[in-house]
């Protein structure tokens, strides 16, 4: 199991350059993983890590679809965030 994603590939070059073996895998995609984080924040993480996934999945590579990928990424830190410290509505 790869040690920065939670794959099932045996290893990867190194974390910088994190790729899966797969050609269609974003190297985006690592920071979209949320099974290391403590449950509460899994359910904050997780529904931008299925859009991203149904993003790299479906869509043809470009420099869009990267710079959706991150964008989507900035978005989810953000909300990360605003769950730490505000928490939810109740």
């Amino acid at each position: 199991m790869c040690q920065f994603c939670g794959c099932q590939a045996k290893y990867h070059e190194d974390s910088l350059n994190h790729q899966h073996h797969d050609s269609n895998q974003q190297p985006l995609m690592q920071f979209f993983t949320y099974e290391h984080l403590p449950p509460h924040l899994k359910e904050v993480s997780k529904p931008f890590c299925d859009m991203a996934e149904k993003i790299n999945n479906n869509i043809v590579d470009s420099a869009e679809k990267t710079a959706g990928l991150r964008k989507l990424l900035e978005a989810k830190d953000c909300i990360v965030r605003a769950f730490l410290t505000q928490g939810v509505k109740s």
